[in-house]
């Protein structure tokens, strides 16, 4: 079987929410489509933590499509011996992705390093021992797919000049006050968690 398990690194907490679209597409040995017989067989579903079934998955000639948001995952079994899959993620503005087991081959005996029968799968709550990991006649190749959130850095650097010169005399001395101002929409879910994030004011001494 092949288990495909979203994880989300990011400080938002808005992000965890988000539901990316994944594809997977199974094919044969020689790279074509699997036949619609077979791949109507394959039963794909989506899981939250602690094994909790919310959806499944139709796989209509070899390809299906499906949203994950963090911690969720999603199964496949009743795959032939044989099938190639390879799992994508559509791209989300905002965030570096990185694959882990984004491509492989579904064989017959268990292959080393893959999540065996009675055996704990990929992550705290992902699928386990009698969960929806299990596959008795097969080895369960297991994908994650990570999203990390792309940050930046602001650094503010404040020059007082006297006459057109710079000065560090006591002439000048004061309380000045920064604000600044996000050009994202403060109401962008992506970069809003439990404080705004799209204002930052802070006074500071010279």
């Amino acid at each position: 079987g092949l288990i495909v398990q979203k994880t989300v690194n990011s400080i938002l907490n808005s992000d965890k929410s988000i539901k990316f679209e994944f594809t997977v597409e199974f094919t044969k040995k020689d790279g074509k489509p699997i036949d619609k017989p077979q791949s109507d067989k394959i039963e794909g579903k989506i899981y939250k933590s602690e094994h909790t079934q919310i959806g499944t998955i139709n796989v209509n000639n070899g390809r299906a499509t499906f949203k994950l948001a963090d911690g969720e995952y999603a199964t496949f079994k009743k795959i032939n011996n044989g099938t190639k899959y390879s799992v994508s993620e559509k791209a989300e503005d905002g965030f570096t992705t990185t694959y882990s087991g984004k491509t492989g081959t579904i064989e017959n005996n268990t292959a080393p390093g893959a999540a065996k029968p009675g055996e704990a799968g990929p992550g705290a709550g992902g699928p386990g021992a009698g969960g929806p990991g299990q596959n008795e006649d097969q080895d369960t190749k297991v994908a994650i797919v990570t999203n990390t959130r792309d940050v930046g850095a602001l650094k503010i650097k404040k020059v007082v000049k006297l006459n057109g010169a710079e000065t560090d005399t006591k002439l000048v001395d004061d309380t000045y006050t920064f604000t600044v101002t996000s050009e994202k929409d403060s109401d962008d879910p992506a970069y809003r968690n439990d404080h705004d994030r799209g204002r930052y004011s802070e006074e500071r001494d010279d």
